[in-house]
């Protein structure tokens, strides 16, 4: 039964010695000042914030949709800049995410005019200002007044319309360098134009705390990872992201395809944990030349990658990060255009001797790989990687959009579950492809019943992709025995990934869509039988 605010109030109070009312208006002065300080500690709204200063009044303009708005007096009041020192100004510590900036133009010059002893936030931590135009005549009005020394998280997004501000971007770096000095994160979010990179680097070697850093793919990158590595063996970065997040939304996202480190010494990345980077394979190659203290990686390419590809950079990631123990490499594109270019190409099948290397990274507990065709591997290589591997946790090997490639040699079966299950104890999320159609169902069962009880233990999501099927109950029947009761069977296809399935094989969507979908109803049932057992035995 819920306990609502007066009631608890009403409680402390009560327990209060002695319960006076001098000490119940104290009990409800704290219980005032926390409300205040969680409602408070974020603002994402700038209407919300603006309107703390003074009463907003929207207009229209000629020709521009939307609303806009200004203080209804022209400027914050008095009255509302005292109480907004008195109540509000300590208590907000995260700013953003702030996207609409454009309707609120001329409340924030005005609120920018306002002269105070100290900063407008003097206790924000965190500052995210989205669709920022970047002009320098801009930037005073809109952003620059809430950056101070508190702030140690800084998101800056934007999409200018031309790469003539480049003057507006430097002002804005070396304003944040300046009255942010102490920054530990800084996330910088909009187009690769090449001139960037230099006021982006400056920016980054004025900052000696920074442990987290985010920045724009820039076709040729090699400016940007020589000059970070050479900040030295006091460089404190320990989480490295080159990427877009309109990568997956946009039909060419941007992509490094550059890199030259040859000749590079990697003192600057020396407490560097974690990569994250949209680029070819080819290039994200030339990264791992040397050793890395990496324990994360994570590589997307836009267009699928070739096996020759993959493998290379699989192998130079093994060999450059011993301490690995995530990897994920991956690719935007799942358009059934791209899908139509390749169908005609020969498979480029990624077998287990490419992925050999990886074997001995003996710490990997997340390992995920897209590939457009079906891995080539057998249930004794899966039983590989599960011994390899006895700390994973998340393992991903379905085809993403995908062929079916029927006639290749090596083909996963149900039976490799029983080799995880017995090696991976603490697998979480698993998701393969299994179209090896020739195993005995039977004879697994009857393995099952010989080797006693196995099964996953803290599994929490079961996909098979899109899995061919035709003995349900008999599938459905071994998952029973080996899955636990709860996990949800994941089958078919997302509509982000495929467009028409239709085009990859018209079972999909009809027959083998119908028996996947009665094993998970058997599963369901399984379950709720499982529950109505347990609360008999309670009984």
């Amino acid at each position: 039964m819920p306990i609502f605010p007066l009631e608890i109030l009403h409680r402390i109070s009560y327990f209060c010695d002695p319960p006076t009312n001098a000490i119940t208006a104290v009990v409800c002065k704290g219980w005032s000042d926390e409300s205040l300080n969680r409602l408070w500690y974020q603002v994402d709204d700038l209407e919300q914030l603006l309107s703390l200063f003074g009463e907003l009044r929207a207009y229209s303009r000629p020709y521009q949709e939307g609303h806009y708005y200004l203080y209804r007096d022209g400027r914050p009041t008095h009255k509302g800049w005292l109480r907004f020192q008195t109540i509000y100004q300590h208590r907000i510590r995260i700013l953003g995410p702030i996207t609409d900036q454009d309707s609120y133009l001329e409340p924030l010059a005005a609120l920018a005019m306002l002269r105070s002893s100290g900063p407008l936030l003097p206790r924000l931590h965190t500052l995210i200002w989205e669709n920022c135009a970047f002009e320098e005549t801009r930037n005073d009005e809109r952003c620059l007044m809430f950056l101070n020394e508190s702030v140690r998280t800084f998101k800056i997004a934007g999409d200018p319309a031309d790469d003539t501000i480049i003057d507006g971007l430097e002002t804005l770096f070396s304003c944040t360098s300046a009255r942010m000095p102490k920054l530990t994160s800084l996330e910088v979010d909009f187009p690769p134009l090449d001139e960037y990179q230099l006021p982006l680097l400056d920016l980054v070697r004025s900052l000696p705390d920074l442990t987290e850093l985010i920045i724009p793919p820039f076709p040729d990158l090699t400016v940007i990872l020589q000059g970070l590595s050479n900040l030295g063996r006091s460089s404190r970065l320990s989480h490295l992201g080159i990427a877009s997040s309109k990568a997956a939304d946009s039909d060419e996202p941007g992509e490094v395809t550059i890199i030259d480190l040859s000749g590079v010494e990697s003192h600057g990345f020396s407490q560097l944990r974690m990569l994250h980077i949209h680029a070819t394979y080819d290039a994200a190659s030339q990264i791992f030349l040397q050793t890395w203290p990496l324990t994360e990686v994570s590589i997307h390419c836009h267009t699928p990658a070739s096996n020759i590809a993959t493998a290379e950079l699989v192998s130079r990631i093994a060999s450059s990060c011993p301490n690995l123990e995530e990897l994920t490499l991956s690719f935007f594109d799942m358009s059934i255009e791209t899908l139509i270019t390749l169908e005609d190409a020969p498979p480029q099948l990624v077998t287990i001797s490419d992925l050999e290397p990886l074997l001995r990274c003996a710490k990997i507990s997340l390992f995920h790989l897209d590939t457009i065709w079906p891995l080539s591997l057998s249930d004794t290589d899966i039983q590989r990687l599960a011994r390899s591997w006895p700390s994973l946790r998340y393992l991903s090997l379905t085809p993403v959009p995908g062929f079916l490639v029927p006639e290749r040699v090596d083909k996963v079966s149900l039976r490799s579950l029983l080799h995880l299950a017995k090696s991976c104890p603490k697998l979480c999320d698993l998701h393969l492809l299994f179209d090896n159609q020739d195993v005995q169902l039977d004879d697994l069962l009857q393995e099952l019943r010989i080797k006693g009880i196995l099964q996953f233990k803290r599994l929490l999501n079961f996909g098979v992709g899109f899995s061919p099927i035709h003995d349900w109950l008999g599938v459905a029947t071994l998952l029973s025995k080996i899955l636990p009761p709860s996990v949800p069977l994941l089958w078919g296809c997302g509509p982000d990934e495929w467009i028409d399935t239709d085009h990859i094989s018209p079972d999909i969507k009809s027959s083998w869509d119908h028996r996947w979908k009665r094993v998970g109803s058997f599963l369901a049932g399984e379950h709720a039988i499982a529950i109505v057992s347990d609360d008999s035995s309670e009984e």
